[in-house]
């Protein structure tokens, strides 16, 4: 490897470095906290790249050098990974919260579309499970999550969480139906008692007077 090509291989690897780094401070904006995993990994990588540009005044030691570019190439496809991982995790946990707070009925009465984007997290939790087993397959994987699942999951958690209030608005209607059903019960259990009463009442009174 000459000057131009480690030049060029280090340059590519700024440019993910930048396009990392803004996917990053994306998931942090969603999220509404920092995503540590990919932080750590951004500081592995600039480690590895600054081995690298110390190394590479001697371009006849070349593994030592390509193995540092390497390393941060890695450390780059590993803050990646985990970005994806931390917002299925969270739209994962966000979406439990509401299901265990309003019931599955009430939210998707608010939002029609709740069963596919629960069906979509639990296809992409499968996905990164299947990631983290099969080394081979895993950047295959999470491209695929990238590209076919997360701007569709982040797409539908923003209208998901837009809906909220209108699931509080349901969880009281049917609060309120059942406060209705349970009156009318009990108003019937207590008409049908006082006819109980006034019916054995009127036939212990007839007795009475028969046998006078």
């Amino acid at each position: 490897m000459n000057i131009l090509e480690f030049d060029n291989r280090l340059e590519a690897i700024l440019v993910r470095w930048d396009n990392v780094e803004a996917s990053i401070k994306s998931a942090e904006l969603f999220q509404g906290k920092v995503t540590v995993p990919a932080i750590n990994e951004l500081r592995y990588a600039g480690r590895q790249i600054i081995r690298a540009i110390s190394q590479s005044r001697n371009l006849a030691d070349r593994d030592v050098y390509d193995k540092a570019l390497y390393n941060a190439e890695q450390c780059l496809t590993n803050a990646d990974h985990d970005i994806a991982d931390s917002l299925v995790m969270f739209i994962g946990r966000r979406i439990d919260d509401l299901n265990a707070r309003f019931g599955g009925l009430s939210i998707e009465r608010a939002y029609p579309p709740y069963r596919e984007l629960r069906s979509a997290i639990r296809e992409c939790q499968k996905k990164i499970e299947q990631a983290r087993k099969d080394s081979e397959k895993r950047h295959e994987l999470y491209e695929s999550l990238k590209k076919n699942y997360l701007p569709r999951l982040m797409a539908g958690y923003k209208d998901l969480f837009d809906a909220e209030l209108f699931m509080a608005v349901e969880v009281e209607k049917y609060k309120s139906e059942i406060t209705k059903q349970k009156l009318t019960i009990y108003t019937l259990a207590g008409a049908l008692l006082l006819a109980s009463v006034l019916a054995l009442t009127l036939v212990a009174y007839i007795f009475y007077i028969k046998f006078q």
